[in-house]
Formats: C-alpha cells, structure tokens, sequence
C-alpha cells in the first residue's frame, strides 16, 4: 500500500441516549424497564470484596493512587482497626481512588487508507496521522479512520473484535484495567460511519465495554452487535446478546432483543427485526472474468451489502459494496480464496444478519464447467487473532453439524492463529476455536461460538 496522506480527525460528542446489554434479557418484543443506567461516562461505586489476607493497609499499596487512602476508605466503611478485615466484607471505595494501568488493542488487520492519529496529536488538534500497520498499537485516546474501501480490524486483549469499514472514524476514549481486582474499562467512541463489534462474556461481573454515538452510547456485555451514525440518528443491530436503549430526552430503558434492531434519536427509540442473510446465487462458480460478479437471490431489504474477506471470520476485509439491486461487481480482485460477507440493509439503514461463502478467485482464462482448479486445489483459511496475557493454545474444530458432533477435523493445542484445509466439500461448515490461556499459574478456556461457512462448486 502506497502512503496516505494525513487526515485531521474532529472528536465530539453530543448529548447521548443510553443502550445497555444485558445478558439473558426476554426475548420479546420491547419492553421497558425500571433498573438504572450502567451507561454514564463516569464508573459505578467500586465495591470491592475483602479476600482472604487482605488488610486496608494492603489495599491501599496494591491498587490505590496514594496508598495513604486507605484511611479515606477506612472512614467510609466504618473500619475500625485496618489490620483487620472479615473475608466477603464489602468495601465501598471512591473510583478517584483507584489505581489503573493503561490497555492497549493491536491492529489485527486493514486494508485501503487507514490512518492512526495518536493521542499526543489527536488531543492539541493537529493533522499528523500514520498510515495504519498490522501490530500497530492503539491506546486509549487514539483515533482511527478509513477512507474509500478501506477497513481495520482492531483486536482487544480480552479477544473482543473491532472492524470499522470505509468512511468511518472511531476515538479509543478509556482502555484501563482496575489494579485491585482487575475488572476493565473500556470506552470507544464512533464519531462517524459504522462499527462491528464481537465482545467475549466479561470474566468479572464488573467489566464494561461501553460505545458511544454523538446520539447513544451502548454497554455491552458479550455480544455480537453493530452500530452506524449518520446525520441524527444511530442505529443497532444485535446478532447475539441483548441491548437496552434510552433515547436522550428519554427516561426508561427499552430491551432489544437478539435478531432486532434499534432506531434511535434524540426523543424516541423504534425497534425493527434484523432481515435474514441473502443467499447468493451460483456462489461455487470460479470468478474467472476481470471483475468478480456476484448474484445474489432476490429477497427483502433495500440495499444489500458485500463485504470480500481474506478469511472465513472476516478479520481481514479488503472490499466492500452495497447495491439496489441483486448483483454487485468487485474490480481489481487478486487470485485465492476468498469469502464473501451478505446482509441486507432495511430503509432505516439497520444491517441484518450476515451469511458467509467461499469463493474461488482464479484470474486466467481457465474454464469452469467442473470449476476445479488443475493442480491448485481449494485450500479454505480460518484464522483468529491472539490476544491477551500469558501464553496461549488453540482448539480448532470443523464439522458438518452445527453441534460439532459429526467432525471432520478436532485439532488440539495449536500454537499458530490459523488452520488451512485442502479440498473441502460443498455445503456448510461448522467451525470454532477454543482458546487456553496460562498466565502467572493460572489456566482460563473460552470457548468461542460455533461459525459457520458454505462452499458450493
């Protein structure tokens, strides 16, 4: 990629309407609740349970600001003697107090004109920015941008995902981890354009992944979700999870549920179902002409949006397009395997859910009546980013079933973030990654959903 010319970013935010996920919420139609917001820019009281050996003393070394504010906390919980702490007591301790440590995400992938202006820079308002590297470090304050066709991937140490694609502008606002007990704070903010986001199940109660619109802010808690800003209005799709909305001059929480959407402004909140994947037609034929042409099955939706991905997770997009109609055309596609990403997009520009297939790219006059490859046989990509402390191994499964029960591949304690596999057949696959993490002789598994991909010839 040739260089890219520096980008002057603006960051703001306007008065926000609260969303936040909340795990097992009903899945119903919208409903509104009476519990408070977990979405102000400032964190909840931290509370914090005594463990075994814990002294005020203690805790003020280990995780406060200035360890003489154990006596603040002392006064605050009625402490009389801080060498003496019964185990399970709760602590109520200011979060001015707390000690933090800063977070940082990598880019995992980009392609097209990405640009990284650092928090030195973005924050005195100046128009320096680098173009984007994979490995590239992101921290809290730093902003990110992509122009025409042009996306990134950014990969957090917990495992959560963030790809923004063409046209969009995003600010990591707060990426901190709590010294005393470890819980993190992370805050985006979408400026402009669009986001997906794939966020693991918090391992401590108290995690918070918060993003923000200049017209929301969403609260995650494991979830896969969406959400895209234009003009006045945000919107949100979650594929998995659950989202609870407030518009900003509104005063209670609505529940989405997990295959709908949200339709937000400044005084109301409107829900929609998510429109299901479009099927492409033919997706087996070997893209063989100059342009890669795809067709895809009439269906609902006004606009249907492709996203081409290097892989079957869609950490590495390289092109996108939307179209009115059932085709969408792709020029300049180099030769491999590729993977085509489908949703359909309603009127209020709420994306729905996504289908994904391989695809052949094969630029060279071959022919295609069988649309195999002489001497070059089908080799399908899975690929996962490692991310977080300690060292890790990976469980990879391939099935036909989509519980895994009838199996093609079970891989155990991979070192490398990718598998490789020749000549699969036609139809859908199921695959997931299990990940094992060691760090300071602690062992943690998580298990990933299971994902799926269809090959056709």
């Amino acid at each position: 990629m040739g260089p890219s010319r520096a980008v002057a970013v603006a960051i703001f935010v306007a008065p926000v309407s609260p969303l936040v996920v909340q795990p097992a919420l009903a899945a119903a139609a919208l409903s509104l609740a009476a519990a408070p917001l977990a979405t102000a820019d400032a964190p909840p009281v931290f509370r914090y349970i005594v463990q075994p050996g814990d002294t005020l003393i203690g805790i003020g070394t280990r995780g406060l600001v200035r360890p003489r504010d154990w006596q603040l906390v002392a006064a605050r919980n009625r402490v009389a003697d801080p060498r003496r702490l019964p185990v399970g007591k709760q602590l109520v301790i200011a979060s001015a107090l707390l000690r933090r440590e800063p977070v940082t995400a990598t880019v995992a992938a980009f392609s097209g004109q990405v640009t990284i202006t650092p928090a030195s820079v973005a924050k005195v308002g100046a128009t320096i920015a680098s173009v984007a590297k994979v490995g590239a470090v992101a921290g809290a304050g730093t902003v990110l941008a992509t122009g025409a066709n042009s996306f990134v991937t950014l990969a957090l140490a917990d495992g959560s995902r963030v790809t923004l694609p063409s046209q969009s502008q995003f600010r990591v606002a707060v990426l901190e981890r709590i010294v005393l007990d470890g819980r993190l704070e992370r805050r985006f903010d979408l400026v402009g354009g669009r986001a997906d986001f794939a966020v693991t199940p918090r391992e401590r109660e108290a995690d918070r992944f918060l993003v923000r619109t200049p017209v929301a802010v969403a609260a995650v808690r494991g979830t896969e979700f969406r959400v895209a800003h234009g003009a006045a209005t945000s919107t949100i799709g979650v594929v998995e999870g659950s989202v609870a909305g407030r518009p900003a001059n509104g005063r209670d929480d609505t529940a989405i549920p997990a295959g709908s959407g949200g339709v937000l402004q400044q005084d109301a909140i409107r829900s929609v179902g998510l429109l299901p994947a479009p099927a492409l037609r033919d997706p087996g034929k070997v893209q063989d002409d100059p342009a890669v042409v795809l067709a895809i099955a009439p269906g609902a939706g006004s606009r249907r949006r492709v996203q081409l991905a290097r892989d079957a997770g869609a950490i590495d997009i390289f092109a996108e397009a939307d179209t009115d109609g059932n085709d969408v055309s792709f020029a300049g596609v180099g030769n491999g395997t590729l993977y085509a990403r489908v949703t359909a997009i309603d009127a209020d520009g709420v994306e729905g859910l996504a289908a994904t297939y391989e695809f052949e790219r094969f630029l060279s006059g071959l022919a295609t009546e069988a649309g195999a490859l002489p001497g070059r046989p089908r080799r399908t990509r899975f690929r996962w980013q490692p991310s977080g402390e300690g060292s890790r191994s990976y469980d990879f499964v391939l099935g036909r079933d989509a519980a895994l029960a009838d199996r093609l591949i079970d891989a155990p304690a991979l070192a490398g973030t990718e598998m490789t596999v020749s000549g699969l057949a036609p139809g859908t696959w199921y695959w997931r990654v299990t990940v094992t993490a060691r760090d300071r002789g602690k062992r943690h598994v998580r298990v990933f959903p299971v994902q799926t991909l269809t090959i056709a010839r």
